[in-house]
């Protein structure tokens, strides 16, 4: 990478009521159609995760490697939703549902790192009311947690280049966000 493209990178500027209120104002949108349609009958792909995972013990959540299809933490966040709220599809589907509904935010973190506030809340607005980011936070699978781990090593990874003197810390941030999102779903590896 050239040295004078890192220089138009910078860390996110200091939040504003603006920038609270339009966070705010995507999160709230994003929620409310995320919500719509999350009891809706269950697909083949979210059954199977049901049977074959969601029901077991935690020990053997973690440690079933039999399938593709076990996206362990999504898994996980799964059994203890379907634990606390009760067998149905919403609680099924809810952790991805909030994973999808928290990429907003950082979606517009990251915006805000690249761009003007303007453009970062255009790609919030885009994520929010986007069709297929939408489909997929109302399926039980890991892949909003996929979208969300990789847009928050972008902003770990930015962090990373325009802190002078990062530390450890950053470094310790993105090995935690990595580790999680491969845990959540094998294919953030290509992320990382």
């Amino acid at each position: 990478m050239r040295p004078e493209t890192c220089q138009t990178l910078q860390p996110f500027p200091p939040w504003t009521k603006t920038d609270l209120t339009l966070v705010a104002i995507l999160v709230l949108a994003g929620l409310s159609i995320r919500l719509i349609g999350l009891n809706e009958g269950l697909w083949i792909d979210e059954i199977e995760t049901l049977l074959r995972f969601v029901r077991l013990d935690v020990g053997d959540i973690i440690g079933d490697y039999s399938s593709r299809n076990n996206h362990i933490l999504y898994s996980l966040l799964a059994h203890y939703s379907v634990e606390w709220f009760g067998e149905s599809a919403w609680a099924l589907r809810l952790p991805a549902a909030l994973l999808g509904v928290a990429t907003i935010p950082a979606t517009y973190v990251l915006g805000r790192q690249l761009a003007t506030r303007n453009e970062a809340f255009l790609a919030g607005a885009l994520l929010a009311t986007n069709y297929h980011h939408v489909w997929f936070s109302q399926n039980a699978r890991g892949y909003t947690g996929l979208l969300l781990g990789a847009v928050l090593l972008s902003i770990v990874f930015i962090r990373l280049l325009t802190t002078e003197r990062p530390g450890y810390r950053y470094v310790f941030a993105y090995a935690i966000i990595a580790a999680l999102s491969t845990w959540i779903q094998l294919t953030a590896t290509l992320v990382i």
